[in-house]
């Protein structure tokens, strides 16, 4: 597959080519400057390829396919075997498929009309989607059963398919790790993007009178400058993540069918008949990322305590979900509950921690789980609860402290990854968490049911009630099924007045009277 411009038309397909095409080896990564914005931009505009694993040919049957979407914020990332290796995986008998798509303001700006209508990113991964329909028969795989998973901005991703209508009939079954469509940082309404595509236009000297002129503008510049320029959205640290998100395609462009029509919970609050089965869940300490960041700085620590009630609504995005009258209550409650009349120091990293996971994570993704469950469609919720030799915290900035499991840590059991963990060794602990993984995310890519009949596994039961949903703690000792997700913590982010990254517009139809009772009024 290949693309011919950063703001051009969907990708095309690639030319056809004589004799035999060396696919040996990985090809470039899109352009992206990592989830700091402040590393040197890398990889190219070419990028658009897709990397095809299977064990042994010539099975008799053909092998269920698992389909895996990267994350990084969808400003970095790629789909190399450096990073996601099939070892593990292709030890379970099915075929994997990794790509690659648009990121940052490539794959993600909008003018919010029919110029640039946006979600450039995903229409490359439903070409993708639609490229793995019609040819992955020739690789010994099944086009009937096409699971795709992804994580963190990827595993958003997974749900903004089910979504979707340009993704209907492309895949069967979906895996969502530490990432949802009513995650905080995982939308953007119109307002946002059409004043980040004018702020950048500015930025870079273009006029941003009209669209057809940003974009012929910004035509002309050198995609590194785009990223470059990029890093002024964020205010405080890497806050507000991801500056470039997906969008409602009000305006479709000409020759281009849009991804999205409409919002995410506009969608789940419909009868949208579209879900498919789900697995979806989060690390415990999915949010020791972001402390691990915070703590490696004292400035950042200083500034924390200092402007608490300027930072959190802008790097939760309060500011588009409430009203200015309720942000800084809203970062008082929160700073209360997390933190009481105790400063924020490496003491409580702990309850910093939780802040952030319950915030970014778990907040929007029990809501979104309540919503899914309302379908005929299962849904196999879960909470990554173990911590082996290595941690993506230390990645992050902080070697030294324990944050718990770290957001990314269970990629470690799905993929080996050697490329940041050089020379370290699994123990033995480990290597039975890798075959746990394995196992649970193969079993739903070939039955739809992460233990299904005769599983050497507790029994995953899919959530049967979307008021008290039932979730499977994964841990050293295998899976265990629990109920009450953490009361406290789901209850006072429910209660919040800008109910858990909902818009106002949608505040009277959905009505979250507490975190195990949903109120939907159609």
């Amino acid at each position: 597959m290949a693309f011919y411009h950063s703001f051009a038309m969907p990708p095309q397909p690639v030319e056809p080519w004589e004799g035999i095409l060396d696919t040996r080896t990985n090809g470039p990564d899109c352009t992206q400057s990592g989830i700091l914005l402040t590393e040197p931009v890398t990889g190219q505009e070419d990028c658009l390829y897709l990397n095809v694993y299977t064990p042994k040919m010539g099975k008799l049957e053909p092998l269920d396919v698992m389909f895996w979407i990267h994350g990084g914020g969808w400003q970095s990332g790629t789909g190399s075997s450096n990073t996601y290796g099939p070892q593990y995986l292709l030890d379970k008998d099915i075929i994997l498929v990794t790509i690659n798509y648009r990121l940052g303001p490539l794959g993600f700006l909008s003018t919010g009309d029919s110029v640039c209508p946006g979600n450039n990113g995903f229409k490359d991964q439903v070409f993708a989607l639609r490229w793995v329909q019609e040819n992955i028969e020739a690789f010994g795989g099944d086009p009937n059963s096409i699971t795709i998973f992804g994580e963190s901005a990827g595993g958003a991703s997974v749900e903004y398919h089910m979504l979707s209508p340009l993704s209907k009939g492309l895949f069967h079954r979906g895996i969502s790790e530490s990432g949802c469509s009513l995650n905080l940082c995982t939308f953007s309404p119109n307002s946002t993007t059409r004043y980040q595509t004018e702020t950048l236009a500015k930025l870079l000297n273009c006029s941003s009178e009209s669209s057809k002129e940003i974009i012929e503008c910004l035509k002309e510049k050198d995609a590194a400058t785009l990223f470059e320029k990029s890093s002024v959205f964020m205010e405080w640290n890497i806050d507000p993540m991801i500056p470039f998100k997906p969008v409602v395609e009000t305006q479709p462009g000409e020759n281009d069918e849009p991804f999205l029509i409409e919002e995410p919970l506009q969608t789940l609050l419909s009868n949208y008949d579209g879900l498919l089965p789900w697995m979806t869940g989060f690390l415990s300490s999915d949010g020791g990322f972001l402390s691990a960041i915070v703590y490696n700085k004292e400035r950042l620590v200083e500034e924390l305590n200092a402007r608490f009630d300027e930072i959190i609504p802008m790097a939760m995005y309060f500011r588009e979900t409430a009203s200015k009258s309720e942000l800084k209550n809203i970062a008082q409650q929160i700073r209360s509950f997390y933190f009481g009349n105790q400063p924020i120091s490496k003491e409580n990293a702990r309850a910093l921690t939780n802040m952030y996971t319950d915030a970014f994570f778990i907040s929007g993704m029990n809501t979104a789980v309540k919503l899914h469950a309302r379908r005929k469609a299962p849904v196999y919720y879960f909470e990554f609860d173990y911590r082996g030799t290595n941690s993506y915290s230390s990645v992050f900035g902080d070697p030294t402290t324990d944050y718990g499991v770290c957001h990314l840590d269970e990629l470690m059991y799905l993929f080996p990854q050697n490329h940041f963990f050089p020379g370290s060794e699994m123990s033995l602990e480990d290597e039975q968490m890798i075959d746990t993984m394995t196992t649970l995310w193969t079993n739903f890519a070939i039955y739809g049911n992460p233990t299904p009949e005769n599983s050497e596994f507790e029994t995953w039961n899919s959530v049967s009630s979307c008021t008290s949903p039932e979730y499977a703690q994964i841990t050293h000792e295998g899976l265990k099924m629990v109920k009450d997700l953490l009361n406290e913590r789901t209850e006072f982010w429910s209660k919040l007045p800008h109910k858990a990254r909902i818009p106002s517009s949608f505040k009277e139809e959905l009505n979250i009277m507490s975190p195990f009772s949903i109120k939907i009024n159609i």
